[in-house]
């Protein structure tokens, strides 16, 4: 079994417990793309999309895997406290024993408009 495979294993049944309730059809699916985008960051050590979809482990191609990346990401159904926030407050806990450092990150984006990010750094990286 390749790296790859086993880092989306290990990321996808992490996510899969974390999960608060009994997963739905499409809520396991929405799982399996959110694993395949953390194990793809994981792998490649970027947040393009192109990077990450080149590090993921599928029978797509490169370009279709990141279109599927892209519409999961701009797809107004995934809510983000629903999806987000068991792992999050999981990742928190975990820390939680541990001095936290946050950085904040205003930048500016398209039209004119600002992004404000709030991340905490762990082990040199910082975490959205």
């Amino acid at each position: 079994m390749s790296d790859a495979r086993k880092v989306y294993q290990t990321i996808h049944h992490g996510l899969k417990t974390a999960w608060p309730s009994q997963l739905t059809s499409r809520q396991a699916s929405y799982i399996n793309i959110l694993a395949m985008l953390v194990s793809g960051i994981v792998q490649s050590g970027s947040v393009k999309l192109d990077d990450i979809a080149e590090e993921v482990e599928s029978r797509c191609k490169v370009e279709s895997q990141t279109m599927q990346f892209r519409r999961w990401l701009k797809n107004e159904q995934i809510d983000a406290q629903l999806c987000y926030l068991p792992f999050i407050q999981q990742l928190l806990n975990s820390l939680a024993k541990q001095t936290l450092v946050l950085i904040i990150d205003g930048s500016v984006c398209a039209r004119g408009c600002m992004t404000l990010m709030v991340s905490i750094v762990y082990q040199g990286r910082a975490l959205p």
